[in-house]
């Protein structure tokens, strides 16, 4: 939401947000979530909604970000599986 309505204000928080967004995308699902099936695609889900908060970035705030870093860690994720309402968009 910052970065796709904040404008200038996203640049104060960037850094923060970008590194929540990373921790999220590369976070490893655990033994325990990898048994129950529905904690698995709930897992995956979420996985998902950080790719496209990380694309949203991107395209909002290519000005203010190192898209030349940005833009083939975000293509190396994709095509996003789970969330298909992410994935349209």
């Amino acid at each position: 939401m910052t970065a796709q309505h904040g404008a200038d204000a996203f640049q104060n928080s960037s850094e923060l947000c970008l590194t929540s967004i990373r921790t999220a995308i590369e976070f490893t699902m655990d033994s325990s979530v990898k048994a129950k099936k529905s904690k698995a695609t709930q897992f995956q889900h979420a996985r998902d909604n950080a790719i496209a908060a990380l694309g949203k970035v991107i395209k909002h705030q290519a000005n203010k970000v190192d898209i030349n870093q940005l833009m083939p860690y975000w293509l190396s994720l994709l095509p996003l599986t789970h969330d298909m309402d992410e994935a349209k968009i």
